[in-house]
Order: structure tokens, then sequence, then C-alpha cells
């Protein structure tokens, strides 16, 4: 019995090795639990609120920063998963806060104007009584709405799927 265990260790050996030679196999860790995966990035949805900056900093506590839009397919994928938690808004890394009237995704510095779209509510954003962080509005179908960044949300994070991903071969 011993013998034919032996036996079969090694043929599984031998399989797997050619698999890693030939550079078929690869390890995925993909998302780590609690997140979603969409076009090679992972987003996480908060089941809990916080300030905008708490936001960013719950973000950056795992390992990821607060979600960039940075097209339609990824602004639509957001609406979508933010309206299936049945949450209020949800913070997005969008601020005028460095220069009024001024929108930027705040880790790129990329300015919103820049993008080949935005997804502002009508009328929005208004700065009414000093808002210069924006979030995605259940009120509005998750369009964009400005904010006081004082104000408690949830958040989405997001990092890229590919920092959790190893290939072998």
């Amino acid at each position: 019995m011993q013998l034919l265990n032996c036996h079969l260790a090694i043929q599984t050996m031998a399989f797997l090795r050619v698999f890693l030679l030939l550079g078929f196999v690869s390890i995925g860790f993909g998302c780590p639990n609690g997140w979603l995966t969409h076009n090679n990035k992972c987003y996480h949805f908060s089941r809990e609120t916080e300030t905008w900056l708490g936001a960013a900093q719950m973000c950056a506590f795992m390992k990821g920063t607060l979600v960039e839009i940075e097209t339609k397919d990824e602004n639509y994928y957001l609406k979508a998963q933010a309206s299936t938690t049945r949450h209020g808004d949800f913070w997005i890394a969008l601020s005028d806060v460095e220069e009024e009237n001024s929108w930027r995704w705040m880790i790129s510095s990329t300015p919103a104007a820049n993008e080949t779209f935005t997804d502002w509510n009508p009328g929005q954003p208004n700065n009414s009584g000093g808002q210069e962080c924006a979030a995605l509005h259940r009120d509005f179908n998750y369009s964009w709405n400005d904010d006081d960044c004082r104000t408690n949300h949830y958040y989405i994070c997001e990092k890229s799927n590919s920092d959790n991903t190893q290939f072998i071969g």
C-alpha cells in the first residue's frame, strides 16, 4: 500500500512539473474576502459608515484606496452594486477640497472635468453649505452628489486584482 501511495505521489509531482514548465498553471488569489472582482480590480462596499476622511483611512487600512471612477463601465458597475446593498450613499474619492469648484480625484489628482464623462445628478455639484466631497447618492439612483465631508456615509474601496495574483511558470 505504501508503494502505491508513493507511486501516485511521484506521478502527481511529474504532472505538476509539466504544467509548471509549460506555464499553464497560475495561482490566482483573487480578491480578499468581502471584496468583489470587476475588470482586474477589487472593490469593497462597506457595511459601516465613516466621514469622507475616515473612509479614505479605512480603505488605506485595508491596503486599498477610496474608489476613483475611471470609465462609464466602472461607474455603471459600481452603481449597480451599490443599489443591491440596500444601504445609503457611498463616498468616492472625488473632492474640491483643494480648490473650490475644481473637482479632482484625490488619489491620482486628475480633474473630473478631464474625464470623458461625469455622472453628476442634475444640479450637482451645488456646493450647498460647503459641500466638498462626492458620493454615489441613493436618492439620485447612485449618481454623483456633493456632500459635507463630515457626514457619515458608506464607502467604496478599490485595489488592483493583480496585487493579489501570482503567476507560476
